[in-house]
């Protein structure tokens, strides 16, 4: 992909020494400087698919009626990879999975990316960004759930995801859940097709979901993530459908969290113990 993979410098300005959340949920918990970051297998009844939740979230978006919000990187941060993977014009199929109300797609349509599906189970994220782009035309706004999606086969030539994995993995039936949302990705995707995630997840594990699906081969790159409240670095998963492993696999100076196993095979994600996605949100 012409990308510079984990343990040369991250694309994306870099933030080092920043750890100050700038707004906290009433769920966030404090962790000591001392000990590793962890999540409980289990979020808040509702987070990841809590319609309630997510509409209450988006009616009060931060600036009033039709403000947008953005988290962990932006296009800015994210251009360079895109450029690499999906051409740059109307014959471009995209889907954006877990749109919410990210400006991302906004400005991808800006820069040229104009046929772009944003899907969300918020129909609030969806009518507030549908609102917003109405001068924006071939830029599609629909509430649906991306574990059980209505595309037929093969409609996109890229799917973007920007941390919806993330809660899907911390979620009480994360083995169920992402199993069925990997597989609605691979079939939405025509036989070339790339899927892009975007997550504060270590590869260790990103990856089980990924092996899960062996039709593609998987890159994985480390990238800044400016505007995730909380953390550093994000990884970027770049995955080539109808190319067969080697994956991928980033290095880290010394850390266990960053290693994937070699030939490890495929194996079901188990509810997330290593992050703190919930609580950063």
């Amino acid at each position: 992909f012409g990308l510079k993979p984990f343990g040369f410098k991250p694309f994306g300005p870099s933030r080092s020494g920043f750890r100050s959340p700038t707004r906290r949920p009433a769920f966030f918990t404090e962790v000591p400087a001392t000990t590793k970051p962890a999540c409980t297998p289990v979020m808040p009844e509702g987070l990841w698919n809590g319609l309630e939740f997510w509409n209450s979230v988006y009616a009060a978006a931060q600036g009033g009626k039709g403000a947008t919000y953005e988290w962990i990187a932006g296009h800015e941060d994210l251009k360079a990879i895109l450029e690499e993977v999906v051409a740059r014009d109307w014959a471009s199929r995209i889907l954006h999975v877990g749109c919410g109300n990210s400006p991302l797609p906004e400005l991808m349509y800006d820069d040229g990316y104009v046929n772009i599906v944003n899907i969300d189970i918020s129909d609030e994220a969806i009518e507030l960004m549908r609102l917003r782009n109405v001068e924006r035309p071939g830029m599609t706004w629909l509430e649906m759930d991306a574990t059980t999606m209505t595309f037929a086969d093969g409609s996109f030539d890229l799917v973007l995801d920007k941390s919806l994995l993330d809660p899907l993995l911390c979620a009480k039936d994360a083995q169920e859940v992402v199993a069925a949302y990997m597989g609605e990705v691979i079939r939405v995707l025509q036989p070339s097709g790339t899927f892009v995630s975007v997550s504060l997840h270590p590869p260790d594990v990103v990856m089980k979901s990924l092996r899960l699906r062996p039709e593609w081969s998987v890159t994985v790159v480390a990238a800044a993530a400016p505007l995730s409240n909380y953390l550093d670095a994000a990884y970027v998963f770049i995955c080539k459908k109808g190319a067969s492993p080697p994956v991928g696999t980033p290095q880290d100076s010394g850390s266990d969290s960053s290693q994937v196993a070699e030939d490890s095979g495929p194996q079901m994600p188990e509810p997330c113990k290593g992050c703190l996605w919930w609580t950063l949100w």
